[in-house]
């Protein structure tokens, strides 16, 4: 969905799962990771040529075990 200032950002819940990734500048995407069954809520930003940060979310939202 689109966001004020032209920004762009995507959200997927499952449950009371979510994940969203928000692209706030041309090399900013800042990230809220929610599961309040879990106690998880983690929120922060990263560089957005760090696609491992991306596939690491997305594996979190997803459900799969990601080895840091």
């Amino acid at each position: 969905m689109p966001v004020p200032g032209g920004r762009l950002q995507f959200e997927w819940p499952r449950g009371e799962k979510s994940l969203e990734l928000e692209f706030e500048t041309a090399t900013t995407i800042h990230f809220l990771k929610w599961h309040p069954e879990e106690g998880i809520e983690e929120e922060g930003t990263y560089d957005r040529s760090d696609l491992d940060r991306s596939i690491q979310l997305i594996k979190w939202f997803m459900g799969e075990v990601v080895r840091v």
